[in-house]
């Protein structure tokens, strides 16, 4: 039988891990609070913190992130128009700039590691999708990279709960 002070000194040593191995948890809510990078013409860009809605989870091995992407909000729907009668026009307006994956996640030093079963993007969830990101801690945010060739962007994120 565990004594009560054996006990409460386990469950304080595995609420404080993280913090004892030097590294934070990513688990709980987020939001992207600025965002810059470079196109893969070299040119520099940032958005500052002029960047719209947006939430990553994530919990216990999975995630979920959805965002818009940009700067600008997503355009309306015309007054009297549904989903079956968009015009491609209206459609791609709306859906363009709109991000979303949810799936599986670990994290393996300072990588981040996701599987996305499902997302907006069809070939986003490939059984040889398997994208990488790069972490780095800045005080309590979590500044997240990915990279493709000579393109990069960093979402500063920024803790919800």
């Amino acid at each position: 039988m565990i004594r009560a002070g054996s006990l409460a000194a386990l469950v304080l040593l595995l609420a404080t891990a993280p913090q004892l191995h030097g590294q934070a948890s990513i688990e709980g809510a987020w939001r992207i609070a600025e965002v810059w990078g470079q196109t893969p013409g070299g040119e520099a860009w940032d958005l500052g913190d002029s960047v719209q809605p947006s939430l990553f989870i994530f919990h216990n091995g999975y995630y979920s992130f959805t965002a818009v992407n940009g700067a600008e909000p997503r355009p309306e729907i015309p007054e009297g128009i549904s989903r079956a009668n968009l015009t491609p026009e209206d459609a791609d307006g709306v859906w363009r700039s709109y991000l979303s994956n949810s799936g599986t996640y670990e994290v393996s030093g300072s990588t981040l590691l996701t599987r996305p079963s499902v997302a907006l993007w069809p070939p986003f969830m490939a059984s040889d999708s398997r994208p990488a990101y790069e972490l780095e801690w800045d005080g309590a945010d979590l500044l997240v990279t990915t990279r493709a060739g000579a393109a990069w962007r960093v979402w500063r994120l920024r803790r919800l709960r």
